[in-house]
């Protein structure tokens, strides 16, 4: 479907791509990773026109329709609902199919209100919203779609991951959220080194086999260096001895000739951990009865109750617009609540990192300064090395703040949260504008981090991997729940419908089916499916289960062979090659053939896992 051959793309002296290749096929999402400015927002415009490269080709199939989520917007509808069906065909003079319009809009987020407002009165995040409708509706071949996910919340977030994995068509997706792109993404493509590498395969296993060529570059290279040395030690030893003079003209040829292979540069990775003070009482603050809404009479969360103790790890999560950053400021305290009362321990020493106070960094001053400000003795030798570790060594911690991106911006904020010690973090969607790279680093930070946790995200890695307790914005109301995510999502979860109108998860492909009238279970009949379905649910995943973790096992071993044979095969073709070497030749061979057809198995596996889940979950919630 579409075909990039030999690009080059540079802006003045940075060079982006040299000679790189991609292909994508019909049927095939591509999950676009790299670090922020190594040219992933650059190739997508590429790819639709918007700009040229300096060089090579970019070819698409003969009447290929190529989608782009637009970032600026051009609404003539009267009506949300009215702009997003103008993006539908038109039939006889008239737009059909708006149940279509309706259904993707509901899945996005959009309220009844909302559809009847006008779009130009939208919110920045719901304009883009009512973008990602019209694209889907348009249905191209090809989508491309730049951080699609950072306008939305977890429950549209999981609904756009469904239509995606039921698009049949081709997408590019760009997005710093790792569980996102391994979920919807039957392809990883990474920029790496102005070049594109697409493989079968979560991020992670691509990450791996990168890091692992490139210690096999390096050993190869240092052994070269050493054989060099060796050879011009024997040149410089012998050069005036004239029994030797054919030898040594032998062993200079032998070194003009030889390659050396370049030292790759070195790629900074954001690398940190948060300052931690020690606090040793048993609560560090209680809720009593807490409430707020901006109007008195409307509300956004009432009678919250709780005790957050210094290791827990509290999430706010629930659709967008309904209080989760508002709760977040009450807490923290630059919110007065409306009804009861947030109490703080005295000896709580706090980092908040907000999207407003993001903003509120002073556009003259630098990085430098900006740390240096809050760093509790005033050093700046430490100022400057925190400045290094967000990223900005040398001369870039004396860049203006007006200057940076909104990535730079989080990171800055990130260095004065560090310049000092913690023991309890306010986190409003901290991963907003980060790329791959620093998310994973601030995620291992958090991990790490031994004092208290209140976070809001969209992100469900981190929520997986650091909530312990979490606050459900759902159904109007704001609830806590005991448990992490991967709890909630078993015991409660997103399924249930908002309302009166359709499931925010409903599968899009089957939005013209009529509703099944549902006949209503006694609570006893209700009890018996439930227990039938928990039997059912062992004998289903669990068969499905051991055969992903056994598929799973085989490519690790085939792996760790693989990278031994590898490793055996340099060492003797140093010196020639063997009998021995020609066994390894086809054994390596062998096992990447096998690595590849495991890992066709593995993906449909976990295809038919997720499947299994999606109809025993959808079962379960008929039944709550």
């Amino acid at each position: 479907m579409l075909t990039i051959s030999q690009l080059s793309k540079s802006y003045g002296t940075r060079s982006l791509f040299q000679e790189a290749s991609l292909v994508v096929l019909r049927g095939e999402r591509i999950g676009l990773i790299g670090r922020n400015g190594y040219g992933k927002s650059t190739l997508l415009r590429l790819i639709s026109g918007k700009e040229h490269p300096d060089g090579g080709q970019i070819s698409c199939e003969k009447e290929v329709r190529i989608g782009v989520l637009e970032q600026y917007f051009d609404f003539a509808g009267a009506t949300t609902l009215q702009e997003a069906e103008s993006a539908l065909p038109l039939i006889d003079g008239a737009y059909r199919e708006t149940f279509r319009a309706e259904r993707i809009l509901d899945g996005l987020g959009f309220s009844p209100e909302l559809l009847a407002r006008d779009p130009k009165q939208l919110s920045g995040g719901f304009q883009i919203r009512l973008n990602l409708c019209k694209l889907l509706l348009s249905e191209p071949d090809l989508l491309l779609l730049d951080e699609p996910t950072n306008y939305l919340d977890i429950v549209s977030v999981r609904w756009l991951e469904e239509f995606l994995m039921q698009w049949e068509g081709a997408a590019i997706v760009v997005s710093h959220d790792r569980s996102f792109i391994d979920k919807v993404s039957t392809h990883i493509a990474l920029i790496y080194r102005e070049s594109i590498r697409k493989s079968k395969g979560s991020t992670a296993q691509l990450y791996q086999q990168i890091e692992e060529e490139e210690a096999i570059h390096e050993r190869t290279r240092q052994n070269q260096l050493k054989e060099r040395e060796k050879t011009e030690q024997f040149i410089r030893t012998y050069r005036s001895k004239a029994r030797q003079a054919s030898r040594v003209q032998s062993r200079v040829k032998a070194l003009e000739r030889s390659e050396v292979l370049e030292q790759l540069e070195s790629e900074q990775d954001l690398s940190f951990s948060f300052s931690h003070q020690p606090f040793v009482s048993k609560w560090m603050l209680h809720t009593h009865e807490l409430a707020f809404g901006y109007e008195p009479d409307r509300l956004l969360f009432s009678d919250i109750q709780f005790s957050l103790a210094p290791t827990d790890r509290l999430a706010i999560i629930g659709p967008n617009g309904k209080g989760k950053s508002t709760l977040l400021s009450t807490l923290f305290g630059a919110l007065t609540p409306t009804r009861g009362n947030v109490d703080l321990h005295t000896n709580a020493a706090v980092g908040y990192l907000g999207q407003s106070n993001i903003e509120q960094l002073h556009p003259e001053k630098t990085v430098e300064e900006l740390i240096l400000e809050v760093e509790a003795d005033h050093n700046r030798t430490r100022a400057r090395t925190l400045a290094g570790c967000m990223l900005f060594s040398g001369e870039a911690a004396e860049k203006q703040i007006k200057v940076l991106s909104g990535g730079e911006k989080t990171r800055v904020h990130l260095g004065r949260i560090i310049a000092r010690p913690t023991n309890l973090l306010f986190l409003d969607e901290p991963t907003n504008h980060l790329d791959f790279y620093a998310s994973q680093a601030l995620l291992e930070a958090l991990k790490n981090y031994p004092g208290a946790i209140v976070l809001v995200t969209h992100d469900e890695e981190f929520l997986s991997q650091i909530a312990n307790r979490l606050i459900v914005f759902k159904r109007e109301t704001a609830t806590l729940f005991e448990g992490g995510y991967e709890d909630f999502l078993f015991r409660e979860g997103w399924e249930e419908p908002e309302g009166d109108g359709p499931s925010r998860l409903a599968s899009p492909t089957n939005a013209n089916q009529k509703e099944q009238p549902e006949k209503s279970l006694s609570k006893k009949e209700k009890r018996k499916r439930k227990a039938e379905l928990n039997e059912k649910r062992s004998s289903l995943l669990k068969p499905l289960k051991n055969k992903v973790t056994k598929t799973e096992n085989a490519i690790e071993q085939h792996e760790l062979h693989l990278k031994e044979e590898e490793e055996e095969l340099y060492e003797i073709t140093k010196s020639g090659f063997n009998d021995r070497a020609a066994e390894l030749s086809r054994s390596i061979a062998h096992r990447r053939e096998e690595i590849e057809s495991l890992f066709e198995t593995l993906e449909s596996l976990s295809n038919e896992l997720s499947e299994q889940e999606q109809i025993l979950e959808e079962e379960r919630s008929f039944l709550e």
